[in-house]
């Protein structure tokens, strides 16, 4: 069969070629379901996801407490779409963060973790009710999951037939078949019926590769047996029936109507007609018609021709969707617009300044007519038209690119921001030592503060264009806040106001990696990717005489390769600061800080080579669990290493934790509670993160692999993490999204 031909109409045979039952058949009562329970006379009870209702996702949080439970997630995947699962019972919306989908209760500030995704979920959807979630993924082990919203259970879960992943997918209106198609190329259009025992789709075809990536689908939310699947300039129309599937791509280009035309973005089936839309870069909307035959329209519905180009906005459109009947496009600055079918402007909201359009979502309505009252107490506008009728349309919710969830009231006088992240990656985070604050920055040029007890957000700093946060401390008494930044700037501010305590330092000509506080509050030390130690010292008192000036002390280039690890300790003697730097030379260098003056770093003379082959990567102080005092290192080859604090001596070689991965930061955790009642000293815990988990070490540390315990943090790279001493809570942050992790 030729490309043309190919193009025209393909017909594939699925796997089960029978019609299904129009109704959801509810996974929870096949044989053999999970979630059906027997009593003691043999006789099933109702399932939790066919009990459960609106407001019962608070009780299904279990009360059990394991290691390394997460409890909470900042942030989120702003290039994913936000779903509005609001309805008369609550305020509710679902949003992806990394391998982690998030029920939020809009009303209690609660989140719900729909966790079971070992990769990045690439794809989201929801029913027309709102009760059934889709959830996809792309990599390795990737899955296809079906979550009930009112209970947080996996109703089904599709682990064949998924190739390297899925990146798009979409659910139908009666939240039985779900449409998937493959990230890898050739791409894998299917088409399950969730509901079914089988672990085949109905049907599936292959695209040819001529057709582009398809990054997009919906289903007709009239006919189920229809969808539409768009990439950049392809956009294909489906139908099947009985196991059949046939499709159409038309290829969109500028010649098609003479005119700009744009990449395609989005597309849908417009409601009530036999048409289609498509929107466009270049703020413009294709319509489509079934093909016409003699004059007459062709039986074959899936066939469709461009009809119009019609322009809808004076900039790119970035998202598409339907409500009662109407169009509604959201653009690149952040306008949301309202259209009938035949693309008349009814209304449009202009004063959404949160930048681009990602999603568009509406409450779900469909038990209540409050919303299509016209005499109820809501303050309704009018339709922009000649002869205007009041504009009646649910609540709904927008999300940006700038990673930024708001919710819209109907009238558009309330808008209410309900998420504002950050909008680049988090870099570094650090905690408070007395209070619960959480402090995040990153690359979107910016601080945030947190109250991590009550989940609000207490204060922000914008910095400059192109100052980019790589690294953050809290100094011992939480008076100060040090900044690391990737032009080699450091800032220090007051941990409460955020404001400058004095001038910011140019003292390194590359990024700062890395930057601690000593224990008494007096030394700041960093090291940046130009192999230097910069030291500053808090001296004398200001003009108020209430807050220390910080100068700077020296600057050292004391590796011929980077450092990976920079360390504030003190001499058991005296009680001074001690300061060591680790590279990759395998070499640690100890500073004379008692000795330095001002512009003058002294380094001792004395190098310590910590390794022979392998790459040490992070060092910590072992806790007093030995009589001895030992400084821990962690190398490339898997390996604990104890060095005597004082002689530098190898004392003892273990091997550690071998989840795919070295170690690439430690945190030796505090212990409240030194013995027990018998006087027996008890264990100590030891924190650890690598490429993409987080996990617990028992301390005395013996070899042993089953005294550890670890779990995915990310599917991505781990960057950094923190321990509170207020909660005993474990946070990390992540270099290659948004997302800021709370482990329990």
């Amino acid at each position: 069969m030729s490309a043309a031909e190919i193009q025209k109409e393909q017909t594939i045979t699925g796997a089960d070629g029978g019609k299904a039952s129009p109704e959801l058949r509810d996974s929870s009562t096949d044989e053999g379901s999970d979630y059906s329970v027997e009593d003691e006379n043999s006789q099933t009870e109702e399932s939790v996801v066919a009990a459960s209702k609106p407001g019962d996702l608070h009780k299904s949080v279990s009360g059990l407490r394991q290691p390394l439970n997460i409890t909470w997630s900042f942030g989120y995947n702003s290039t994913l779409p936000v779903r509005n699962l609001s309805d008369n019972n609550r305020k509710m919306i679902f949003y992806t963060s990394a391998h982690t989908g998030v029920l939020y209760d809009c009303i209690s500030n609660e989140q719900f973790l729909l966790q079971g995704h070992s990769n990045p979920i690439t794809c989201a959807g929801s029913s027309a009710d709102k009760r059934w979630l889709l959830t996809a993924d792309v990599g390795k082990d990737c899955i296809v999951s079906i979550w009930d919203s009112y209970s947080g259970v996996p109703v089904r879960t599709i682990f064949d037939g998924l190739g390297n992943g899925i990146i798009a997918a979409a659910m139908s209106s009666d939240a039985r078949f779900i449409v998937l198609i493959s990230y890898s190329t050739p791409q894998v259009v299917s088409v399950w019926d969730w509901t079914a025992e089988s672990d085949e789709p109905v049907c599936k075809t292959t695209l040819d590769p001529v057709y582009g990536q398809q990054t997009f689908v919906d289903f007709n939310r009239e006919d189920p047996r229809q969808f539409v699947s768009n990439g950049e300039e392809h956009v294909i129309f489906y139908d099947w029936n009985s196991g059949l599937l046939v499709y159409h791509s038309v290829l969109v280009t500028d010649q098609t109507f003479n005119k700009p035309v744009g990449q395609v973005v989005q597309s849908c089936f417009i409601p009530k007609s036999t048409r289609s839309l498509t929107v466009t870069t270049e703020g413009s909307a294709i319509v489509w018609e079934v093909l016409k035959q003699n004059g007459v329209f062709s039986e074959k519905l899936y066939e469709k021709m461009p009809l119009k180009l019609t322009k809808l906005h004076s900039v790119s459109i970035t998202a598409v969707t339907l409500t009662d009947n109407m169009v509604v496009t959201g653009d690149a600055v952040g306008c949301v617009k309202f259209f009938d079918q035949d693309l008349k402007l009814l209304n449009w909201y202009d004063n959404l300044k949160f930048g681009p359009i990602m999603s568009i979502s509406f409450a779900n309505t469909s038990a209540s007519s409050k919303f299509q009252s016209e005499e109820d107490g809501t303050d309704y506008p009018d339709q922009s038209t000649l002869h205007p009728h009041r504009f009646v349309v649910p609540d709904f919710i927008i999300s940006t690119t700038t990673s930024v969830i708001a919710h819209v009231m109907t009238n558009g006088t309330v808008v209410d921001v309900i998420a504002k992240e950050h909008d680049a990656a988090v870099m570094s985070v650090a905690t408070h030592p007395s209070l619960p604050r959480l402090l995040t920055g990153g690359y979107s040029c910016s601080l945030k503060l947190w109250d991590y007890d009550k989940k609000v957000v207490l204060g922000n700093r914008e910095f400059n264009q192109k100052e980019f946060v790589q690294c953050l401390a809290y100094d011992p008494k939480g008076d100060y806040i040090g900044v690391g930044f990737t032009n080699g700037m450091v800032r220090v501010l007051d941990s409460v106001s955020m404001e400058d305590c004095c001038s910011p330092f140019h003292h390194s000509k590359d990024c700062v990696t890395h930057i601690t506080f000593s224990h008494d509050s007096m030394y700041i030390a960093t090291a940046d990717l130009d192999r230097c130690v910069t030291v500053f010292i808090a001296s004398g008192r200001g003009a108020d005489e209430e807050e220390d000036v910080w100068q700077y002390l020296g600057h050292y280039r004391s590796h011929y390769k980077q450092i990976t690890d920079l360390l504030f300790g003190k001499y058991l003697e005296s009680g001074l600061p001690r300061l060591l730097s680790l590279g990759i030379d395998r070499m640690l260098v100890e500073y004379d800080l008692a000795n330095s003056s001002v512009d003058n770093l002294v380094k001792f003379e004395e190098s310590y080579r910590i390794e022979q082959s392998a790459i040490p990567i992070a060092m910590a102080w072992y806790p007093p669990v030995t009589k001895e005092s030992f400084l821990l290192f962690t190398n490339s080859q898997y390996k604990i290493k104890l060095f005597n604090a004082s002689t530098m001596n190898c004392r003892r070689t273990l091997l550690g934790p071998t989840y795919n991965s070295p170690l690439r930061k430690v945190l030796v955790l505090p212990a409240p509670i030194l013995s027990d009642e018998s006087g027996q000293q008890v264990k100590r815990y030891m924190a650890f993160i690598n490429n993409d988990k987080v996990g617990l070490l028992i301390l005395p540390h013996d070899g042993n692999q089953h005294n550890s315990t670890c779990l995915i943090a990310h599917p991505g790279m781990v960057h950094i993490g923190t321990y509170s001493l207020c909660t005993f809570a474990y946070y990390l942050c992540y270099s290659q999204d948004c997302r800021l992790g709370l482990f329990i």
